[in-house]
């Protein structure tokens, strides 16, 4: 199955915000996985989160499950 979200960024959403929502669907996405847990994720997420590190317009997640 192949999926995608379309998440709202600057203007609309700050981009620690919009990290935020980012890091919550790739954690529920994971946390079904019997190979990473959803703790696993957001700690490499959080790792990936260095402030000032992103600049988002929009984000566009896809996937296949």
């Amino acid at each position: 199955m192949l999926r995608y979200r379309t998440v709202a960024a600057a203007p609309v959403r700050s981009a620690s915000a919009t990290w935020r929502v980012i890091t919550q669907l790739v954690a529920d996405t994971v946390a079904a996985s019997a190979a990473i847990s959803r703790a696993d994720a957001e700690q490499a997420m959080a790792a990936a989160a260095r402030p000032g590190a992103c600049s988002l317009r929009e984000a566009t997640l896809t996937g296949t499950r």
